[in-house]
């Protein structure tokens, strides 16, 4: 716990005092409200972020951090600006005010007449750009931030709530010792953190767990899983060619997707890739052009796996490995072999209750027949899952009494 009081600690002061250099953009033509004036801008890095930890935030990393914001003084008027102290709040909608930090009292610094200074979190430890004074801030943690701390236990990932971060200037001293509050500017962050602590992640057709020998009777399968809405997803699709899963799936990551959400993307497929796309469903069905064609009596792997923006990097959260094999035989034979993947789509149409008693009665799956055009065999297997994939996205909807 104390290992992790110092961690967190490092984290709202490094929030202020650590990260790499990004030169802030001054806006033009700005009239002068105050003598002096602040401008304050978060990296998209840390705004942009679902998951927020000390170990990507750099906080480990004496004095270095991932970017965290640009800051901008400007003296407004055409004569120097003395004794000037910087503070810092962070606080949470839920918590309240988590981190104080204050500027020496008796450590101010000063702008010349019109001085702009420019500065970026890893800039601010070593003092202000420009400025003479060496700048130094007591202050931390609050009653609140300890039990911050306190409530995130054994785990360093920050829970999903609306940061503010505060930034002032005073003059005359800092606030606890009467100085006057010249500017104020605070913006927010973690508006995009998943509330999500773990993932459920679960394959559901087509094929089953690697050495199932699962057989499908369609090179146009719909693959299907169950996960998070509103995320980012990435399905890779491997053929077996004597190398395990794990390293075909593992060297297909090593490029970029040939698609990003149904268009092309930059990416290029290996020899044994069949398809690398990302996605922000949970559905996929294999597209006429873009991907390798499935073959009949070939063995086939795939992943899936939630993409999770971090402040300096993807997180990947993976899905366990399915295999499945493309069943021999010419497509339109009159009756379809029941696969897994024929189980669950019918259990999508019909109900678990009828599917149970077709189970106890013994059945074969024909064809279907929908508009009074007949599908039989792998086209009705296929026709089959595109109604199933139709019902999951609600575009169906079936009332058994």
């Amino acid at each position: 716990m104390k290992n992790n009081f110092h961690k967190i600690k490092s984290f709202f002061y490094s929030l202020f005092l650590g990260a790499s250099l990004l030169l802030a953009t001054l806006p033009g033509d700005v009239q002068a409200q105050t003598p002096v004036e602040l401008d304050l801008v978060l990296q998209p890095q840390l705004t942009k972020a679902q998951v927020l930890s000390l170990s990507n935030l750099g906080v480990d990393r004496s004095g270095q951090g991932a970017p965290l914001f640009n800051l901008v003084i400007r003296n407004n008027e055409n004569r120097e600006q003395r004794n000037l102290y910087l503070e810092l709040q962070i606080s949470s909608n839920k918590r309240g005010a988590i981190a104080n930090l204050y500027q020496w009292h008796n450590r101010p610094f000063h702008l010349s007449a019109g001085e702009v200074v420019t500065a970026n979190n890893n800039q601010l430890q070593n003092g202000l750009p420009g400025v003479e004074e060496s700048i130094r801030f007591n202050g931390g943690l609050t009653q609140s931030g300890e039990d911050f701390i306190n409530d995130l236990a054994s785990s360093t990932t920050f829970p999903a709530d609306i940061y503010t971060v505060t930034l002032s200037l005073y003059q005359g001293g800092n606030s606890d010792s009467g100085g006057e509050l010249l500017d104020s500017i605070e913006e927010s962050f973690g508006e995009n953190i998943s509330t999500d602590t773990s993932i459920d992640l679960y394959l559901v057709q087509p094929g089953g767990e690697v050495g199932s020998s699962e057989q499908i009777t369609t090179t146009l399968p719909v693959f299907r899983w169950d996960g998070p809405t509103n995320t980012n997803y990435r399905l890779v699709i491997v053929e077996d060619n004597g190398q395990s899963p794990e390293t075909l799936i593992q060297s297909a990551l090593g490029s970029e997707p040939i698609l990003e959400n149904g268009t092309s993307g930059i990416g290029s497929l290996l020899d044994f890739e069949i398809v690398d796309a990302r996605l922000n469903n949970i559905t996929f069905s294999m597209p006429p052009s873009g991907v390798q064609n499935l073959e009949a009596g070939q063995k086939y792997y795939w992943q899936v796996f939630v993409n999770r923006e971090t402040v300096n990097a993807t997180e990947n959260i993976p899905s366990e490995i399915w295999e499945f094999t493309v069943a021999s035989g010419e497509p339109g034979a009159n009756t379809a072999v029941v696969t897994t993947e024929v189980e669950n789509s019918l259990h999508r149409l019909l109900g678990r209750e009828q599917l149970n008693r077709l189970n106890e009665d013994g059945y074969n799956f024909n064809s279907i027949v929908i508009g009074g055009q007949t599908y039989q065999g792998a086209a009705a297997v296929q026709k089959l899952q595109e109604l199933s994939n139709r019902i999951d996205n609600g575009e169906i909807t079936i009332i058994i009494d």
